[in-house]
């Protein structure tokens, strides 16, 4: 799948489980070796992490992958410099650039 000048083949996995009954923002240890493992089968080499999450989990997933973490902005105002929409997508667009250029 090409999009936005990006070569993106594999499909997009979650962290957060959706299909247990309550959920939580932090993985189970048996998800997350599920995901570990899915991630490694297929190839995926980039987290992305909103903002408000802790950061533990995802990065010792990225460790344990090979795969780039990285923090994107779900709105306006996570950054100074981003006061629009059009510079949240620009800003996301180069968080996204940056991490699979760094995974090639």
């Amino acid at each position: 799948m090409a999009t936005l000048g990006l070569d993106i083949p594999r499909p997009v996995v979650t962290l957060e489980p959706t299909f247990t009954p309550i959920r939580s923002p932090t993985p189970t240890p048996s998800h997350t070796i599920e995901l570990i493992q899915l991630m490694k089968r297929e190839n995926c080499k980039v987290v992305l992490v909103e903002p408000y999450f802790d950061l533990k989990t995802p990065q010792s997933i990225g460790q344990a992958t090979g795969a780039q973490v990285i923090v994107y902005l779900p709105s306006v105002g996570g950054e100074k410099q981003v006061t629009n929409y059009f510079q949240l997508f620009d800003y996301d667009i180069a968080l996204l650039i940056k991490a699979f250029n760094a995974t090639k």
